[in-house]
């Protein structure tokens, strides 16, 4: 009998810890490599990547519809990789658009419902769209780098950007130096930050809208 009200006891916490916001913590010092709870118990997360590639960096179905998040809740997903775009977010050098945050932290909320958590994710493939895909990485970034540059965009491919697969992008001199100048944190002066700078000014600012937001997992 003691054992059935135990179950029925644990039961019923479960279900109301379900409904609230349960905030996750990675392991402490000595503990096994998991994400953990309030309470101690290991989570395990699965689910799904959403990210918009363009203007306006979200997608409108999520932000006005449950659809998405009622289809995770039935499929037992309980995390999303969701599209945190630096241009959405940093459109302009230190000019941070707080409506794009309003509506993408709606959308957290509205996952939030279905137990959803969030991972934030600055996407970004080949970084801009200069070189064929979108900007992930903003252009007033790309233009610190430029200088560095002595074949330009698409050496050593050949053909337009519609005769290459996207991921052959990767491996032209360009691109390829562009990684290495944010690694480098190029273009900083006493006046100027540089590129490394700029994407943990990305990320120092958007951890001061998001970290006491319990539903998100991390950035």
């Amino acid at each position: 009998m003691l054992l059935v009200l135990l179950e029925m006891l644990l039961v019923l916490l479960l279900a109301i810890n379900a409904g609230n916001s349960v905030r996750i913590r990675t392991a402490n010092k000595g503990e096994a490599p998991f994400f953990y709870d309030e309470y101690g118990r290991v989570r395990i997360f699965h689910g799904i990547n959403r990210v918009e590639k363009g203007y306006p960096w979200y997608y409108e179905e999520m932000l006005n519809s449950d659809a998405e998040g009622d289809l995770y809740e039935s499929l037992g997903f309980n995390a999303i990789r969701l599209g945190w775009m630096w241009s959405g977010f940093e459109p302009a050098e230190n000019q941070y658009n707080v409506s794009y945050f309003r509506v993408m932290s709606k959308i957290v909320e509205r996952l939030k419902t279905r137990n959803v958590y969030t991972l934030l994710d600055m996407h970004q493939d080949v970084l801009s769209s200069e070189y064929c895909l979108y900007d992930g990485v903003p252009r007033w970034v790309i233009q610190k780098g430029k200088p560095t540059v002595k074949n330009m965009f698409p050496w050593p491919q050949k053909g337009g950007c519609s005769t290459r697969a996207w991921g052959m992008n990767y491996v032209t001199e360009e691109v390829a130096q562009m990684f290495q100048n944010i690694y480098d944190n190029y273009g900083k002066t006493e006046s100027q930050t540089g590129m490394r700078d700029d994407l943990v000014d990305f990320w120092r600012e958007s951890s001061k809208y998001w970290s006491n937001n319990s539903h998100v997992l991390g950035y």
